[in-house]
């Protein structure tokens, strides 16, 4: 479990640890899985939460590349109190590109989403 940010488009950002076994996975094998639940609700039982499973493409962002600006402000805009573990030499940064998207809004509530209607939907 990491903590994410959004970026321009629909693309999530991760700011994670190369100590991290997802780290390594990442830099082997590019294909990622996320999934996202919406925080608990009392009267809502556990298979009922919406959820969001992201399948898609993790690149890591080197400090030269021109969107590593624009995705450590996202990330920081969410998380502004990670801001002393950008200065870490072993963290880095993470954009996921997605490719295929499934929403589950609740029981019998299920759908497929392309990422550019997943990207729409966010904003």
């Amino acid at each position: 479990m990491v903590p994410f940010a959004l970026l321009p488009g629909g693309r999530f950002v991760v700011h994670v640890s190369a100590l991290a076994a997802h780290t390594k996975d990442m830099l082997e094998h590019a294909q990622v899985s996320l999934l996202v639940v919406a925080s608990p609700q009392d009267d809502v039982p556990t298979q009922g939460m919406a959820r969001v499973t992201i399948q898609g493409e993790a690149t890591q962002v080197a400090h030269d590349d021109p969107q590593y600006a624009a995705a450590k402000a996202a990330y920081l805009a969410r998380f502004p109190e990670s801001e002393p573990m950008f200065g870490f030499g072993d963290f880095s940064l993470f954009a996921i590109e997605p490719r295929m998207v499934r929403f589950v809004g609740g029981f019998a509530q299920a759908k497929s989403l392309t990422p550019d209607t997943f990207a729409k939907v966010l904003h």
